[in-house]
C-alpha cells in the first residue's frame, strides 16, 4: 500500500480528495486533540476543517433536546480562488474574506429532514428545509 492510502485508512477519510500525506497526519493530530475538548465539554460535535477550496472553519454544536441541535461557526479567511458558492450552498458570499461567526438552529422533524435557521455576522440569515436521500 502507498503512503497515501494508509494514512487515509488511519485518517478515516478516503484518498479521492487529493490531500497530501502531510494534510492527513494533520487531520489525524487534530483529531486526537478535537475529540478530547469535545469529550472536556460535552459538546456533541467540535470540527476543524480547512483545505485548499474552504476556508479554516471551527465549528461547535449541542442537542440541546433531543430533536433540536445548536451550532456555532467561526468561519476565518477565505477559499484561495474567488469562485461563487455553488448552488445549494449555506456558505454566503463574503469577498472581504474577512472572518465571521455563524449561528445555527436546527430542529429534526424525522431523521432525513431538519428545519434549519441560520445568521451570521455579516447580516445574513435564512430559514432553510434540508433533507437527506441515503443510497
Amino acid at each position: 500500500m502507498s503512503q497515501d492510502k494508509i494514512l487515509a485508512l488511519v485518517a478515516g477519510t478516503t484518498t479521492t480528495s487529493g490531500g497530501s500525506p502531510a494534510s492527513l497526519l494533520s487531520q489525524v493530530v487534530l483529531g486526537s486533540v478535537t475529540q478530547s475538548i469535545q469529550q472536556a465539554l460535552r459538546l456533541d460535535t467540535l470540527t476543524i476543517s480547512f483545505d485548499t477550496q474552504n476556508p479554516l472553519t471551527l465549528q461547535i454544536g449541542k442537542y440541546v433536546f433531543e430533536n433540536v441541535y445548536l451550532s456555532l461557526a467561526e468561519i476565518i479567511g477565505r477559499p484561495s480562488t474567488a469562485t461563487l458558492p455553488s448552488v445549494g450552498s449555506l456558505t454566503p458570499l463574503n469577498p472581504s474574506g474577512e472572518p465571521y461567526t455563524e449561528l445555527g438552529i436546527q430542529y429534526y422533524l424525522s431523521p432525513s429532514v431538519s428545519l434549519t435557521y441560520n445568521v451570521d455576522s455579516l447580516g445574513d440569515s435564512g430559514f432553510f428545509i434540508l433533507t437527506r436521500f441515503p443510497f
